[in-house]
């Protein structure tokens, strides 16, 4: 009869049921799998642009700080010029200064002297400057390099 093929037939379909949800459970582990790489990728992107990010403020306060720099050195350099206008036009009023005794020529050339010392302590600071405004430059620089 025909009870044997019908037992076959549902035997097959239990089969087929099975290898069917088989399938389906790895195909459930392979999207879990996918959704951690996509989100330790996730990870990974923000990290580097958090990096990318922080190198750019690093680099900008790095020019900031310069530029800073930049204007202190000039504007040592113009009252170091001021100051030596200031010790060039003293010495000349000494020299033809109508002789009103020695206290106003002892006065300017205390003046005189105060001022090349002013200078003197400018200069320092200035070639103090440049060595932090190279230093700067070079940070600059290397911070370019990294980014």
């Amino acid at each position: 009869g025909g009870g044997g093929e019908v037992e076959a037939l549902r035997e097959s379909l239990r089969r087929a049921e099975e290898e069917r949800t088989q399938y389906i459970k790895a195909l459930e582990a392979r999207a879990v799998e996918m959704r951690d790489l996509e989100s330790s990728l996730e990870g990974a992107v923000q990290a580097q642009s958090a990096a990318i990010q922080r190198a750019t403020e690093e680099e900008e306060a790095a020019r900031g700080l310069r530029e800073e720099l930049s204007r202190a050195k000039k504007e040592g350099e113009t009252q170091i010029e001021r100051l030596q206008q200031q010790v060039l036009s003293l010495s000349a009023a000494m020299q033809d200064g109508p002789g009103e005794g020695d206290a106003e020529a002892e006065r300017l050339r205390a003046q005189v002297e105060s001022l090349q010392e002013e200078a003197g302590l400018k200069e320092e600071q200035l070639a103090q400057l440049r060595v932090v405004l190279g230093e700067a430059d070079a940070d600059v620089k290397r911070l370019q390099a990294q980014s």
